[in-house]
């Protein structure tokens, strides 16, 4: 298993790239350069920071697993040159907080998986093209999307502080609200006109059945 990985050079040839299941709590690739690498597997290691510029030289990366590590912070500028990224897994993490700037140059970002963190405050504001969001098993205790978002398929599962939920899309593919039992339903889906696929299982409702029965046809 590799502690931590070094390497220099440039490689015009290298697509893929899978590091999964080391010991690895570094990188250092500042002198090398990947023109073509897309996917980068990093998940089931050690790595507890995400530095500057840590991906600088891998500009052409649309796929990136970081997930079942020891990170709890990323600095605001790592992934400042991945225009190219599409689907980032930092699942299973010791992540507090998102940084507000993080994401607000990924252009092409698609699906982002935060689950099972630590995380209190996600600033959706900075996605533009965000279309999945999975954020179950974590602190959220608020929650807005603004109008206008992309995001179209949600997983806030298990969020047990979670208690002000605003969801300003009209449309959603997909809801998992599942074990949230602090938040008002009423007033979450108030702005929803269409659903295909809502999960409202272990919520102590505060509404009356008749209630729940007419906020459920209006999402149809």
């Amino acid at each position: 298993r590799l502690n931590s990985f070094n390497i220099e050079g440039q490689n015009k040839n290298l697509l893929k790239l899978l590091l999964s299941s080391n010991n690895i709590y570094d990188l250092d690739w500042n002198s090398v350069r990947f023109e073509r690498l897309n996917t980068l597997n990093l998940d089931h290691n050690k790595i507890q920071r995400i530095k500057k510029f840590y991906f600088s030289n891998i500009k052409s990366l649309s796929n990136l697993k970081l997930n079942h590590n020891r990170i709890s912070s990323i600095h605001r500028e790592s992934f400042l040159n991945l225009n190219h990224l599409n689907e980032l897994d930092l699942s299973h993490n010791c992540l507090f907080e998102i940084n507000k700037y993080l994401f607000s140059n990924q252009l092409n970002l698609r699906i982002l998986d935060l689950s099972f963190n630590l995380i209190k405050v996600i600033d959706t504001n900075q996605f533009k093209q965000l279309n999945e969001l999975k954020a179950s098993n974590n602190l959220i205790e608020n929650f807005h999307l603004r109008s206008g978002s992309k995001i179209s398929s949600i997983n806030l599962e298990n969020n047990p502080l979670l208690k002000n939920l605003f969801l300003n899309n009209s449309f959603f593919y997909y809801l998992n609200l599942n074990n949230n039992k602090r938040i008002n339903l009423r007033h979450s889906l108030i702005n929803i006109n269409r659903i295909q696929n809502l999960y409202i299982s272990k919520i102590k409702f505060n509404i009356m059945e008749n209630e729940l029965h007419s906020i459920i046809e209006n999402l149809i």
